[in-house]
C-alpha cells in the first residue's frame, strides 16, 4: 500500500519535517507514504471573492496532476466527514478490499481546495472542528495513517 499526501506549500518547519520522518520510518516497509508538495499562489493582502476562488482552482489543479489516475483520492476540507480512529483505519482497508494500493490525501491551501478536486475525491474528510495550520495537517495526517496500521493489524498503539 502506498499513501501519497500531496499538499499545497512548502513544509518549512524542521520539527514538522522530523515528526512526518518518523512515522514514515515505523511504516516502512508495510506502508510506503510519500510527501508531495504543490506550489502556492500568491495572493493579494484583501483578495476578493474571485481572487480567492481562482487561487483555489490552481492550487487544486496542481494537486490533480500529482495524482496518480489509479489511486482512492480523499480531500482534506471542513465539511467533510469525521471519523473515529478505528473509521480511518476501516477506510484505508476498505479502500484496499475495493482494490486500490494507493490512496491520496489532498491538503490545500490556506483557502482549501476547489469544488471541482472535492467532485473528484472519492472521499471527503475532515480531521477535526478545530483549525490546524497546513503544515501541521501534514503530521498530524501522518500520525493517523500510523496509527490506522497499528489498528488494522491488531497491534496496541499508546504514546
Amino acid at each position: 500500500m502506498t499513501i501519497d499526501i500531496i499538499a499545497v506549500g512548502k513544509l518549512s518547519e524542521n520539527y514538522l519535517k522530523e515528526g512526518i520522518d518518523t512515522y514514515k520510518n515505523y511504516m516502512t516497509p508495510r506502508i510506503m507514504m510519500n510527501l508531495m508538495e504543490v506550489k502556492e499562489e500568491k495572493i493579494p493582502k484583501n483578495p476578493s471573492k474571485r481572487d480567492i476562488e481562482k487561487v483555489k482552482i490552481a492550487e487544486s489543479s496542481r494537486l490533480m496532476e500529482m495524482t496518480n489516475n489509479k489511486a482512492f483520492i480523499v480531500a482534506l476540507t471542513p465539511e467533510g466527514t469525521m471519523k473515529k480512529s478505528e473509521g480511518f483505519a476501516s477506510m484505508i482497508e476498505n479502500a484496499k478490499s475495493r482494490g486500490f494500493s494507493r490512496i491520496v490525501f489532498w491538503i490545500g491551501g490556506s483557502h482549501g481546495i476547489s469544488e471541482d478536486a472535492k467532485r473528484k475525491a472519492h472521499l471527503k474528510l475532515s480531521l477535526s472542528k478545530l483549525t490546524f495550520p497546513h503544515q501541521l495537517t501534514r503530521l498530524i495526517l501522518a500520525e493517523q495513517v500510523f496509527r490506522a496500521l497499528k489498528i488494522s493489524n491488531n497491534e496496541s498503539y499508546h504514546k
